[in-house]
């Protein structure tokens, strides 16, 4: 074969692809689900409104705040970590964003527990139906980013999107579970870890089981 038949033949073959759409910037991608995860939680606040109790809460118990600054670093870093799963070359962000996710989650789950028996507080119970409650009113203040998280992903159609499904949507439920924490009146310590710190673990479960299912309909 000739080099020009050669040329002939690639022009031939590639005469029917369709361009290939860039992927839109990390950041970007970043700023607006996390515009919408905001709007969302700020409808929920807005619609029941703080607990009257906020400031004297937030400057005296340290559980509280361990709870609140857990869901803050876990909704950045898991957020980032899901986005830069799905581009190219971003691995060590994404690294350095899942580092932050679990700080975030020793904050609620180690600190927290230790803090209940070391003030010996109550003993830290099981959940019940009003934690549940919580769960699911974070997880709908947050379900609108985590599914835009998800429709990226399914574009970009990265490595794993279970995982970066699953990344990006506990980091929307934590802001979800950010806002739950600032308008829920409950004192108890056990309710915040449940009802509000377990709305970020739910919501990357969902998203896995979702991601997963998704890319073996891909593939299929």
């Amino acid at each position: 074969m000739t080099r020009r038949s050669s040329e002939a033949l690639l022009r031939e073959l590639a005469a029917d692809l369709q361009p290939v759409r860039p992927i839109p910037r990390l950041r970007s991608v970043v700023a607006a689900i996390a515009l919408l995860a905001f709007a969302c939680a700020a409808a929920l606040l807005w619609r029941k409104g703080l607990r009257p109790d906020l400031v004297p809460v937030v400057s005296g118990d340290a559980l509280y705040d361990s709870v609140a600054i857990g869901m803050a670093a876990i909704g950045g870093g898991a957020l980032v970590a899901g986005i830069a799963a799905c581009v190219p070359g971003r691995e060590r962000t994404q690294s350095r964003a899942v580092r932050w996710a679990a700080l975030g989650a020793a904050l609620a789950f180690v600190v927290v527990p230790i803090g209940v028996a070391a003030t010996q507080r109550h003993v830290l119970r099981l959940p019940d139906a009003t934690d549940f409650a919580c769960v699911a009113t974070g997880l709908v203040a947050s379900v609108l980013a985590a599914a835009a998280s998800l429709v990226f992903g399914w574009r970009t159609a990265p490595r794993s999107l279970a995982l970066a499904a699953a990344l990006a949507a506990a980091g929307a439920g934590a802001v979800g579970a950010m806002a739950v924490h600032a308008v829920c009146p409950s004192p108890e310590a056990s309710h915040w870890l449940w009802g509000h710190a377990c709305v970020p673990v739910v919501a990357g479960l969902l998203a896995f089981g979702t991601g997963s299912t998704l890319r073996r309909l891909r593939f299929r």
